[in-house]
């Protein structure tokens, strides 16, 4: 979307999940959100042209939400502490695209 509010693009990633919180990467190619929701939440990258889909975080049966850039090296995300321990904890992790 444009400052006047125009819709200039649309991403949507293949799959019938629930998606939200996207955020920009630093270069502006990417986007960064999470899909699904409570333990099967997981973090994905998106290219802005809709290819390149990629997990980026996937713990099993743990909740991950919220990623936000910091730069080109590193975002923060939230996410439970464990399947059995649903406190939430914010992590800085480097982006690496398995």
């Amino acid at each position: 979307m444009d400052l006047a509010g125009v819709i200039q693009n649309t991403i949507e990633p293949p799959g019938d999940y629930e998606v939200s919180m996207p955020f920009y990467t630093a270069d502006g190619l990417s986007v960064l959100y999470a899909r699904g929701d409570g333990a099967s939440s997981d973090l994905y990258k998106i290219n802005t042209d809709g290819s390149g889909n990629t997990a980026i975080q996937q713990a099993s049966g743990v909740q991950e939400y919220y990623p936000i850039n910091i730069d080109d090296q590193q975002y923060l995300f939230s996410r439970w502490v464990s399947d059995t321990d649903h406190t939430d904890q914010i992590y800085v992790i480097p982006i690496v695209i398995r």
